[in-house]
């Protein structure tokens, strides 16, 4: 992959391959890893839409991500990003919707957390 201008890496584990900012890599407490549409092996890696439950595997393949960054153990919140202004405020105790170990938050483009074990999740396009 061309022009990741030195602050970009791509990093392959667990069969996976994600990109990763190297100025986030310094900081202690961030976990992060933008996913790319093909795995290690080329296979199709799509992680779906927001609201999207388990469609062709989807779930799956959101629980293998997680998993390649550490963090098997999170539950994985997506926002339904409609371009407005509301950030969400993800507590311990936020009731899931969207699936075991899934929090669908409609209406939010984004969030904050200051608990563990919470993987907030953007998804862009190409």
């Amino acid at each position: 992959m061309d022009g990741l201008n030195g602050r970009w890496t791509i990093t392959a584990r667990a069969g996976l391959l994600y990109l990763q900012c190297l100025p986030l890599l310094a900081c202690d407490r961030v976990v992060h890893g933008f996913s790319l549409r093909r795995d290690e092996a080329g296979n199709d890696y799509d992680l779906g839409r927001a609201a999207v439950i388990d469609e062709r595997g989807v779930l799956d393949r959101r629980r293998r991500f997680l998993a390649g960054l550490g963090l098997a153990g999170a539950k994985m919140v997506l926002l339904e990003q409609v371009h407005g202004a509301e950030v969400a405020v993800i507590g311990p105790g936020e009731r899931q919707e969207g699936g075991p170990g899934v929090l669908f938050v409609p209406g939010a483009d984004g969030a904050v957390t200051g608990e563990e074990e919470i993987a907030l999740v953007i998804r862009t396009a190409d």
